[in-house]
This record gives structure tokens, sequence and C-alpha cells, in this order.
């Protein structure tokens, strides 16, 4: 029932409840009012942040979609990703290295370097038949439209001169960067093609050189086998290179040369080392 107070060219309103003695108990809780016997409440007030410990809180995206794949196996550690449905935007390895780093340290997703990629491609191919055969379709699928742009990867080649060995930088960029050394330099061919005392390179990029096993992920990707391109003679002097893992309509490309700094997407990921609830 609402009723008018005064006669002023305002008119204002007030609200008066059909039953307010329903009312009185929650005005109590609050401390609004208070009984001849109690004490008023004392408001319980939030604690001020200071602007530089506000600063340091992480913060996180909002909720965004993303595949959940499990059991992936990366430098001898299994682990639970997210892989997310929205890509990175188009930047160099640089730029790319300073936006994983800061997705790191407020937990939100960032790019990975190849071998980490290759493995959690591996471990989505593993989930057919465990998986709804709806959702085992769009995340092969995700996989594969997004590979056709031959996206970035936080994995850099430094080929070395004769007499010295070639680096791949993973995670580059990063805290969490790592080097390892061994020889990249050799023809350019479909995996399969490789001299055995060749296929340490495949190691050094994609963590392992079993080519069964790497045949047997690309087949299942893209029903097609993978090529490596790479340096095929050393350098006069060093030179910096990117590692990208795209497709075309017959063949993943290991692309060992790219120049770091072109511009493109990448896939964006979240690491759980316990499985998710």
């Amino acid at each position: 029932m609402k009723q008018i107070i005064g006669d002023t060219p305002r008119k204002k309103e007030i609200y008066i409840p059909e039953n307010p003695k329903e009312h009185i108990p929650r005005l109590i809780e609050a401390g609004i009012i208070t009984l001849n016997n109690q004490t008023p409440k004392t408001p319980i007030l939030k604690p001020e942040v200071r602007e530089e410990e506000e600063r340091n809180v992480p913060q996180t995206i909002e909720a965004e979609a993303y595949f959940t794949i499990p059991n992936v196996e990366d430098r001898g550690e299994i682990s639970t990703y997210r892989l997310m449905k929205q890509m990175t935007p188009s930047m160099n390895q640089d730029a790319l290295a300073e936006y994983s780093e800061r997705g790191k340290r407020n937990g939100n997703p960032y790019a990975c370097a190849s071998n980490t990629l290759w493995a959690i491609f591996e471990a989505s191919t593993k989930l057919e038949g465990k998986i709804n055969p709806e959702e085992y379709h769009n995340l092969i699928q995700f996989i594969q439209s997004w590979m056709r742009q031959s996206p970035n990867t936080l994995s850099r080649i430094v080929y070395m001169p004769e007499g010295e060995q070639d680096k791949v930088i993973h995670n580059y960029g990063t805290s969490d960067e790592y080097t390892l050394e061994g020889d990249l330099v050799g023809r350019s061919s479909w995996i399969g093609d490789i001299p055995p005392h060749e296929t340490q390179s495949l190691s050094l990029v994609l963590g392992t050189n079993d080519i069964q096993r790497l045949d047997r992920i690309s087949q299942k990707l893209i029903k097609s086998p993978t090529y490596l391109w790479r340096f095929n003679s050393r350098p006069r002097e060093k030179y910096v290179g990117v590692v990208r893992l795209g497709n075309d309509s017959r063949r993943i490309i290991l692309a060992c040369q790219r120049d770091p700094r072109a511009e493109d997407l990448a896939f964006r990921v979240m690491k759980f080392n316990k499985p998710l609830s």
C-alpha cells in the first residue's frame, strides 16, 4: 500500500509494507534498529587494500570455453591441460613470450613450446572412444583448422656454424625457459625418410624420435604423415628461427626455420598437475 505524505509539488512517496512487523528481525540483525535491552551491532568493515597490494593480487580471466585434455605426458610428467577454444591475437615470438609470462603470473592461459603442444595433440588423439564422439570430433577439428594457420610457438631454434651444436630454446622468453642442444641440420623430408642417425632432431623439437608414434598422431589428426622442414646445411653464422606446427591438404608441416619477427596467432593452454574435478 502506498501513502502520499504532504502536499508539496514534489509529493515524496514512501513505501509501507502491509505487515511491518515481519521486517523487524531483519532490521535488528542488520543493526539498523535496536531494542531497549540490546547493544547495537558494530558494522563489519572490509579491510582496506593498498593500491600496490591490489596490483599484486592474481587476476583471472572470465570463464571461457576450453577442451580438457588429461594424461598429457611432457618431459616425464603427466598433467591435465586445458586447450582454450580461443587463440591468441597475432604477434611475433617476443611479444608472445611477454604475453605468456604475464598469463602464467596471473593465472591465465598462455602459449607453449612445440614439444608441449605436440604432447597435448597426442593426448587429444587418445581420447577417441573415451569421450562423447561429438566432443572428440570437435576437438580434432579445432586442432586441424587452426593448424592450417601455421600457429606460433614458444620454441626457438638457433642453427650454429660448423663445429658447434644447434640449440632449441623451449618456453622461450619466459621464467621456465630451458635449452636443448644437438644436431638439427639435415635434408628436409617426410619424417619416415629421416636417416636413423638424424632422428635426434625430432626429439629436440617434438620430445620423441619414435617415427611410428609420431606417424600415428599425424594420421589421427589429419590422416596424413608429417614433413620436417629445416636447414639443409650449416649456416656461416648463427641463424635464429621459430618452430611452427602447421598442416596443408596432404601433410603436417614441422617447420623449423620460420622468422621470429613474423606475427601469427598461437594455441592457448593452461596446465594442471592434478586431475580436474
